[in-house]
Order: C-alpha cells, then sequence, then structure tokens
C-alpha cells in the first residue's frame, strides 16, 4: 500500500521538474489531494485511484500543459536538469567566446598597443 502524502510529494515533484507552472501544480496537487481523500473515504487504495504513478503524472501533465512532457524515468533520474545544465553552459561559453573574439578584433584595430584595462575585462567577462 503507498503512502499517500509521498505519492503526492512524488507527483508534484515530477510535474514541477517537468516544467509546469507552479500556480498550475499547486492546483494540481489540490484536486489531487482531494481526490485521494475521497477514494480513502470511499474505500479505494491510492493504487486503485492512480494505477501507476508515472503513467498518472506524464499523462495529466501533458493534458494540463497542452503540451509534451519529459518522461517520469528522466526527470525522476535527473537526466533532464543535467541536460538544460548543459545547453546552457553550452551557450553561456559560446557567448563569452564570440564576445572575447568580438572585442579582441575591436581593440586590434587601434593597432598593437591595447590598453591592459581592455584585456582585463575581456578576461573577466570570459571567465564570468
Amino acid at each position: 500500500m503507498l503512502d499517500r502524502d509521498r505519492v503526492v510529494a512524488e507527483v508534484e515533484q515530477y510535474w514541477l521538474e517537468a516544467g509546469l507552472k507552479r500556480a498550475e501544480v499547486d492546483e494540481m496537487r489540490a484536486e489531487l489531494e482531494a481526490h485521494l481523500a475521497d477514494a480513502v473515504t470511499e474505500g479505494r487504495s491510492i493504487d486503485q485511484v492512480i494505477g501507476n504513478r508515472a503513467s498518472f503524472a506524464e499523462s495529466w501533465a501533458a493534458e494540463r500543459s497542452g503540451r509534451r512532457v519529459p518522461a517520469w524515468e528522466d526527470v525522476t533520474s535527473g537526466r533532464t536538469r543535467r541536460e538544460r545544465a548543459t545547453r546552457r553552459d553550452l551557450a553561456l561559453y559560446g557567448a563569452g567566446t564570440v564576445a572575447v573574439f568580438a572585442a579582441a578584433i575591436v581593440a586590434g584595430q587601434g593597432g598593437n598597443d591595447v590598453d591592459n584595462e581592455v584585456w582585463r575585462w575581456l578576461w573577466t567577462i570570459f571567465a564570468i
């Protein structure tokens, strides 16, 4: 038998990690808690009400958001967070590299005398 609070917390965490908005997740959580409380009052188990947690959470998230949502396994394993972080890091690194090269080209147009202040800012921007 599943613990109702634990199931609700896991499903809520999935919805948040899947990209649903907090207000929407709060509304869905309240609806799920009410539905489960009614079911328990009627003598039904959580398993009978929601069945497979992954399928339940994915289908409700997709229905509410109107878009394709990541799989339960991807979200619970942390794979989607790592993918987002990797994409973000690559985008920032690419933007920094372009900024450094652009600044070097602009600074290089003045001849060989590049002010140390320019290089300091270039390396600071690149490091960030």
